[in-house]
């Protein structure tokens, strides 16, 4: 069920070096990871991608942008994005909520709408998941507003970022009620701190391990999670925190 980001890898040939890691669970990171759009190369990953279950973190970063013609752009890219999913075999992609503005404003944007609406139903119907990650601020970090979210698209579900909720809520016992109110929606993990520093020790997860041990063990107990990916851009430090929190999802 633990996977690992390519955001912890290299820029280039990250394919190769996952090789040797003993991953069977892999996030493509599109943000921080090269991927070559020319067919004959695609091929060429698409057979190294067939021995994980994968899947993609979106590059869709102004998915929702105030100007039409920029999230117009980004839409086109979440649609290469799910293309190169099917070619792949990854089953989710998760994408960013907006920050700066709610969901009064995002109904506003009709375009948006529909696009999500047709898209997150075309990607289920091809075997690919939809995913909105919880968001660092703003209004879509409430869950009322999140259950409002998701009844208007019932065929996205929520990646949890356990860093992105504690940079929100920094108390375990709220923490705990937002994922109880969230759970039938969580199916996906992120296991990010948010921190800085690359070093696991002087990061937010280092600091309090038993902290993010004892919220993970309550969302395993609670939610479908499917996969939790350490998503992290230093490679000792992703397995550090493997190594801490594995027990809980064997």
């Amino acid at each position: 069920m633990i996977g690992i980001s390519t955001s912890a890898g290299p820029k280039h040939y990250w394919h190769l070096w996952l090789k040797d890691k003993g991953y069977k669970i892999v996030e493509l990171d599109l943000r921080h990871t090269y991927f070559p759009f020319y067919e004959f190369v695609i091929d060429k990953v698409a057979e190294d991608m067939g021995q994980y279950d994968s899947s993609i973190h979106s590059s869709s970063e102004a998915l929702f942008s105030e100007k039409e013609i920029i999230r117009k752009a980004y839409q086109q890219v979440l649609v290469a994005e799910i293309d190169i999913a099917k070619r792949i075999g990854a089953k989710e992609i998760v994408f960013h909520l907006p920050t700066f503005f709610g969901l009064e404003a995002l109904k506003n944007q009709g375009d948006t709408l529909k696009f999500l609406s047709e898209t997150s139903k075309e990607a289920r119907e091809n075997g690919i998941q939809l995913l909105a990650e919880y968001p660092t601020r703003g209004e879509f970090t409430q869950p009322e507003i999140l259950e409002k979210f998701f009844s208007l698209f019932p065929n996205i579900k929520l990646c949890l970022d356990v860093g992105h909720l504690k940079k929100v809520h920094p108390k375990l016992e709220k923490e705990k009620e937002i994922v109880e109110k969230l759970k039938d929606q969580i199916v996906h993990l992120h296991i990010n701190d948010s921190g800085d520093d690359k070093k696991t020790e002087n990061r937010d997860f280092g600091k309090e391990i038993d902290h993010y041990r004892n919220l993970l063990t309550h969302i395993k107990q609670i939610c479908p999670i499917k996969k939790a990916i350490i998503e992290i851009n230093d490679e000792d430090s992703a397995q550090k925190i493997h190594n801490t929190i594995k027990d809980i999802f064997e």
